[in-house]
């Protein structure tokens, strides 16, 4: 149920910000759609990137500060990217649901296999 009012809200979002035209690509594969996910992965990176500069890193560096807060903020940031891909590519919550539950389940199994 949350994922779904997620997945409307960043609907209505995109719609609002006058993508309707890219919201289930009906031609996934043109060069200009290509461009848009790829647009879409970058953003995401590029904030992946962000979260990664809010932990401490630097291991020699004693007193280092962590904002948590920040933290948060930044995988909000990757969790939109992620969803307008899910969005763009004519993904619903349900879909990914359920193609999550058979990784996850494949995942599972490796571990319980020594991969």
């Amino acid at each position: 149920m949350i994922l779904k009012k997620i997945f409307r809200l960043q609907y209505e979002f995109q719609i609002q910000l006058g993508n309707k035209k890219y919201i289930n690509f009906k031609n996934i594969k043109s060069k200009n759609n290509i461009n848009i996910l790829k647009d879409q992965l970058l953003g995401l990176i590029v904030e992946a990137s962000e979260a990664l500069q809010e932990l401490p890193w630097k291991s020699w560096k004693q007193n280092q500060l962590f904002s948590i807060s920040k933290f948060k903020i930044e995988l909000i940031d990757i969790l939109h990217f992620l969803i307008n891909l899910f969005i763009f590519t004519g993904m619903n919550e349900k879909e990914v649901f359920y193609i999550f539950k058979i990784k996850n389940k494949i995942n599972k199994e490796r571990q319980k296999n020594g991969y």
